[in-house]
């Protein structure tokens, strides 16, 4: 987390970031994901591609804002 940059943040207190060290986007969730704690999860190789991808949904909002709903091995799933 200490090279993640908030580029994207949310009134929950997640955000969506930048992390400097792969140049991937990943999801910061407020209070982490399940019981091992993982945070950081995949969300695009680049920002370039989330946002390229997002605007194929029209910019629309994701099918849940709970990010673990709607993000598979491959990034955000937004529809």
């Amino acid at each position: 987390m200490k090279q993640w940059v908030p580029v994207i943040t949310e009134p929950s207190g997640d955000a969506t970031c930048i992390d400097l060290a792969t140049s991937q986007v990943v999801v910061n969730e407020h209070d982490w994901f399940g019981t091992d704690r993982t945070n950081g999860k995949f969300m695009a190789n680049s920002f370039e591609l989330f946002l390229d991808e997002w605007s194929r949904a029209s910019f629309m909002a994701p099918k849940s804002w709970y990010w673990p709903d709607c993000l598979s091995t491959n990034g955000v799933e937004w529809t």
